[in-house]
């Protein structure tokens, strides 16, 4: 009974920390002002990780040992806390920092308690209760669920932007794709998933979801390559790598039709003017930035310039890797590189060294993340699904190659009491 209501809160978490529903109510401008704050949305935040430091609290060894495992990731959380020290904002950098630390140790947490077959159970859940939100509020709330502003006809479900929402419905189609089991009933289950994932998808509008998601399940093509006998994997990922390079001169050569095509301009919508300004501000503080979620607070604080600049309001960068040089420069960008590389080489280890089908999940959710930072910023963030995941991505990976055990087997610390 207990395991079940656990399970239940962590897909009550998951489901918060999306930003479904919430997300609606809290307007652009609040989320980039320092001055912004709700009781009731800060009870509520207090309520889940009150909920989730019990349940940590359980499981303290465990976490402690499995800390070791994302250590990299500890060190930037540690540094982004120390950045209120030069923040311009100092407490609203200590304040976001700490709830990043939360956010980190629900991660471990996550990672550590539940196999990547629980892990994968419980985010189905999540995505799928996110989708059918969404086609309620398209339905019965358009006002909320349909965009009537920005982007005239497009869905955005339970959140604020479509973008938002077709990320989520990627990751979770990503989900119901790496789900394991051979079932009747699962497949199913995962057909149904998927179905309605991709149906958000499309009538979200998003181009960058559907560019995002067909990179994804190309990319498996040269994954499962990587498992073949060595005479047999060579050639294959030779003639891949051929095509993939063509496929990027023709892109190139042809940029300009390419985006017209998908109804971008020359400039991605703003960006590049966005990243040149960015990059110029980053510049000003190139070693530890301007301190953990300090630079974008509207147009009272350092990113003032920035968006005077480029005349539209943004609450990031469009680019993860240019909102970690904003927060703790090149410092956070070593860091995090360090434990992005290390988790993907894990990741990539565990693929190879197991055949279920799970073992993509870490992979695949890494490579995910890589290809959304490109044109959003998506980690690392406080009370972020994203950054939950990435943290439990890489704990789960590192088990798999460390104690050889698969995505279906009983809970790391299971085995470590029974070899006692």
């Amino acid at each position: 009974m207990i395991k079940r209501i656990e399970k239940i809160f962590n897909v009550a978490m998951l489901f918060y920390t999306s930003g479904a529903i919430l997300s609606l109510f809290v307007g652009g401008a609040n989320r980039i002002s320092v001055e912004a704050g709700d009781s009731q949305l800060l009870a509520l935040q207090l309520v889940f990780y009150g909920v989730a430091l019990c349940f940590i609290a359980i499981r303290w060894r465990t976490m402690v040992r499995s800390a070791w495992n994302v250590r990299w990731i500890i060190a930037y959380v540690l540094v982004a806390m120390a950045s209120s020290a030069w923040s311009v904002y100092p407490s609203f950098t200590l304040r976001r920092a700490i709830a990043l630390a939360a956010t980190t140790a629900f991660g471990i947490y996550f990672g550590t308690r539940y196999s990547v077959r629980e892990q994968l159970e419980i985010l189905a859940w999540t995505c799928f209760a996110i989708a059918v939100v969404s086609l309620f509020f398209v339905f019965v709330f358009p006002g909320y669920g349909i965009d009537h502003i920005e982007h005239v006809g497009d869905w955005k479900g339970v959140f604020d932007q479509k973008n938002v929402l077709a990320r989520m419905m990627i990751l979770g189609t990503l989900v119901f794709v790496a789900l394991p089991g051979r079932g009747s009933r699962i497949q199913t289950v995962k057909a149904a998933g998927i179905s309605v994932c991709l149906l958000l998808v499309f009538m979200s509008g998003s181009r960058t979801a559907l560019l995002v998601g067909l990179i994804l399940f190309a990319a498996m093509l040269p994954f499962r390559a990587l498992r073949l006998p060595f005479t047999a994997s060579i050639p294959i990922l030779l003639t891949i790598t051929g095509i993939g390079i063509v496929l990027v001169v023709s892109v190139l050569g042809n940029s300009s039709a390419l985006l017209d095509l998908m109804g971008r301009s020359s400039n991605l919508t703003g960006r590049t003017e966005l990243w040149t300004a960015v990059w110029a501000a980053a510049r000003t503080h190139p070693w530890l930035g301007f301190g953990y979620s300090a630079f974008w607070t509207g147009l009272t604080g350092p990113s003032r310039s920035v968006l005077a600049q480029v005349q539209w309001v943004t609450p990031h960068s469009h680019n993860g890797l240019l909102d970690v040089c904003l927060d703790l420069g090149a410092v956070g960008v070593l860091l995090l590189g360090a434990s992005y590389f290390t988790g993907m080489l894990n990741a990539t280890r565990a693929y190879l060294k197991h055949t279920s089908f799970g073992c993509t999940w870490p992979l695949m959710f890494l490579v995910f993340l890589f290809l959304y930072n490109f044109t959003e910023s998506a980690i690392p963030r406080a009370n972020s699904i994203l950054w939950i995941l990435y943290v439990a991505c890489v704990v789960a990976a590192t088990r798999m190659v460390k104690s050889g055990l698969t995505p279906t087997v009983l809970p790391i610390e299971s085995h470590v009491g029974n070899a006692r």
